[in-house]
């Protein structure tokens, strides 16, 4: 499953090169709408492997933050990548995401305010 790139997104925020934007937010939905409900083990196993590639995104300083909501989809990925194409590969190496069981959606993002602390 590829990410899907939403170009709009840049143009819409008054950004138009890729060196303006370094951090990126990523919505991840399952495909499958009952996933929360019917996981097979083999989807679990996969899930556990997309947890531990964030885990290595936060260890190598990429990943600013990541969770997801507690009543359903989506889940959440802010990070940092170089470019749109590099936030792009990022996202399709999640293991969830190259497995089919989530579609990542990739935005140019720019953290606002963060608590410290």
């Amino acid at each position: 499953m590829a990410v899907n790139r939403k170009p709009t997104t840049v143009a819409a925020s008054g950004l138009t090169k890729d060196e303006d934007v370094k951090e990126y937010v990523c919505l991840l939905t399952p495909v499958r709408e009952t996933f929360l409900d019917d996981a097979t083990d083999e989807e679990n196993r996969i899930v556990e492997e997309h947890f531990r590639y964030l885990e290595d995104l936060l260890a190598k300083g990429r990943l600013i933050l990541a969770g997801r909501c507690l009543d359903g989809p989506p889940g959440i990925v802010v990070f940092e990548a170089e470019s749109a194409d590099a936030a792009e590969g990022i996202m399709n190496n999640d293991p969830a995401v190259k497995a089919g069981i989530f579609r990542a959606e990739v935005h140019p993002y720019r953290v606002a305010l963060l608590r410290s602390g």
